[in-house]
């Protein structure tokens, strides 16, 4: 998960339909392109989630802009109404970019671990750890062939962008005695680049 820093209700949504092109380009926009669980960017299959489900709730709670999120249909399909108490990654108290660590798998067909950084004694421990339960579910269930493939999926991007990363930190520690300044300079910002579109 991610912060999102969410923009006002846009003021040319003015029906009722959450699937409106309005809706889903401002959400798009907001959430910079990725899905609020997974963090998968530009994905195909756009759905507005409801982070609390509006399933026999009022109309008020389906069309709340403050409810509408942006995902992927493999992590909403996941999350459906079944995960409720989930840590918000557009509530300023929440720090959900640093509550959850994520680690690569080690291996090409391992299980990305995420781990709750937070102490036992914080507010926000349990949603953080049932927030972890589905994110566990979104990164490593391969349950359907949907699943599966939309996991190994996932696991590859990862993987890519871990692997980059790492590569950019070997080039640069097996570089500092060799490369004059301008190109350590040019390593350590696309070094910082990455861990801020990460971060984001």
């Amino acid at each position: 998960m991610f912060k999102v820093t969410r923009s006002d209700k846009p003021e040319d949504w003015t029906n009722s339909d959450y699937t409106d092109p309005v809706v889903v380009k401002q959400l798009k926009k907001d959430f910079l392109s990725k899905c609020y669980l997974c963090e998968q960017a530009d994905f195909g299959n756009v759905n507005v989630e409801h982070f609390v489900p509006h399933l026999n709730k009022s109309e008020e709670l389906r069309t709340d802009w403050n409810n509408l999120y942006y995902a992927c249909s493999h992590c909403n399909g996941i999350k459906g109404s079944r995960h409720k108490e989930l840590l918000d990654c557009c509530e300023e108290s929440h720090n959900v970019d640093t509550a959850i660590s994520l680690e690569a798998p080690s291996v090409p067909n391992g299980k990305i671990i995420l781990t709750n950084t937070l102490t036992n004694d914080s507010d926000l421990f349990e949603l953080t750890n049932k927030t972890i339960a589905l994110l566990e579910q979104c990164y490593n269930n391969a349950n359907s062939g949907n699943q599966q493939i939309s996991h190994q999926y996932l696991k590859e991007k990862i993987l890519e962008e871990h692997a980059y990363l790492q590569n950019l930190r070997f080039e640069l520690k097996k570089g500092l005695n060799r490369l004059i300044q301008r190109e350590k300079d040019d390593l350590v910002e696309r070094i910082s680049n990455m861990l801020k579109r990460a971060c984001k």
